[in-house]
């Protein structure tokens, strides 16, 4: 708790310039997950506070963003040293919120996601990498739980690193995707949610944003990345290109010309 305290201060000053630092729900939540391990055997911060805890590791300044979600990814089987002894939702409600399981639309399917009670919209997304190209409910034992199967997961969380996520009440560690395969990811999935255009148009944003950064301060990571897109979903690779191209250009040109050579 001191050394909490002490960070606390330190916190402040970088969120006074400019860097990312998330609300009090969502760092009890992190925190408790970060309590149980849950980051050190393998689960990771994938969506937008993922995107925020990736600038802040570039030193990078980017507008802030919104989100009501924290989306966790599991990649493979989490290697707990010993059993846990709580399913998830018990370890989401150390946190001091009080999360419930909502019945999902079909009520013969376990839930996926947890929320705080109430009329919160604050939630907490489990997924895992699906098998093919369709969603589905896979049960994940590890942690009492279960989770949806998303589309090219794996590639996202095949290369992860351990980063600190700031708030003002602390700090802790979380694992996050690297910030050329979060963006890659960020691509292909603006393809697949283009029937949801504000979403899409978010992806783009986050993606072309980290990309713009990587171009200048870590050449070749963004060419390495392209290179380990599934074959299946280079499709979806190029026909964000357009779009990508578009918010990289004219200001920076280096990142379009790495990306569209790549791909």
């Amino acid at each position: 708790m001191s050394e909490q305290k002490g960070l606390a201060a330190s916190v402040r000053l970088l969120g006074r310039e400019g860097f990312q630092v998330v609300d009090a729900k969502v760092w009890a939540t992190l925190a408790s997950l970060h309590n149980h391990g849950v980051f050190r055997v393998g689960g990771t911060l994938v969506g937008s506070h993922a995107f925020g805890v990736l600038i802040n590791s570039l030193g990078a300044r980017t507008a802030a963003y919104a989100t009501e979600d924290i989306d966790i990814a599991r990649g493979a089987r989490l290697a707990f040293e010993t059993e846990t002894q709580a399913d998830l939702l018990t370890v989401l409600g150390e946190s001091g919120i009080d999360f419930v399981a909502p019945p999902e639309l079909d009520s013969r399917q376990p839930s996926t996601s947890f929320g705080q009670r109430g009329h919160a919209r604050f939630k907490v997304d489990l997924l895992v990498p699906a098998k093919a190209s369709e969603l589905a409910i896979v049960p994940v034992p590890e942690l009492r739980a279960h989770a949806t199967s998303v589309p090219y997961l794996a590639y996202l969380v095949s290369q992860t690193q351990l980063v600190p996520v700031l708030a003002r009440e602390g700090a802790c560690a979380v694992r996050t995707p690297t910030p050329e395969r979060f963006a890659v990811h960020k691509m292909l999935v603006s393809q697949l949610r283009r029937a949801r255009s504000t979403r899409s148009a978010k992806d783009l944003l986050q993606a072309c944003t980290l990309l713009a950064v990587l171009a200048d301060t870590h050449p070749g990571a963004i060419e390495e990345a392209v290179e380990r897109v599934p074959a299946s979903a280079r499709r979806h690779l190029r026909a964000a290109l357009p779009q990508a191209r578009d918010l990289l250009l004219p200001s920076h040109p280096r990142a379009q010309q790495a990306l569209t050579e790549a791909a």
